[in-house]
């Protein structure tokens, strides 16, 4: 039999990217004998072009903001505040607890705690210049 072969890879796929997301998914998913939605999306659309979105997972009752986005030249519209609310309906609706977000940018932390979220951890200099930022908001 073989060894396994340890190899480093500067330029990896998507496709092994992937596996070793999902595979550590299901690791973790495991041990909290858990379950994970598949990921639910909102998007913005302007002549059928995305110009923001937000990408969502639940596991056990919390909704996890993977991603939020709106393009540069349409923020500051109240399209990014209309993102979080759609979510915060479909975590609603299937009886999420809360939502849990993270961001380096100090700004986007700002209009998280006006929309209620609050910061519970804060990791300074995360990437050197920026501070990670994890904020959670309870829809109880």
């Amino acid at each position: 039999m073989l060894e396994p072969a340890l190899t480093i890879d500067e330029s990896p796929s998507a496709e092994d990217i992937a596996l070793v997301a999902q595979g550590m998914r299901r690791h973790a998913l495991s041990q909290i004998d858990g379950d994970e939605s598949p990921p639910i999306a909102c998007f913005v659309r302007e002549n059928g072009v995305i110009v923001g979105g937000v990408v969502s997972r639940i596991v056990q009752r919390r909704m996890f903001v993977d991603l939020l986005w709106v393009d540069e030249t349409r923020r500051n519209r109240g399209l990014g505040s209309a993102l979080l609310q759609s979510m915060e309906r479909v975590a609603r609706d299937r009886g999420c607890r809360d939502i849990l977000l993270e961001t380096l940018s100090i700004s986007a932390a700002r209009l998280y705690s006006v929309a209620g979220f609050r910061l519970t951890a804060q990791v300074p200099d995360y990437i050197a210049g920026f501070d990670k930022h994890v904020l959670l908001k309870s829809l109880a």
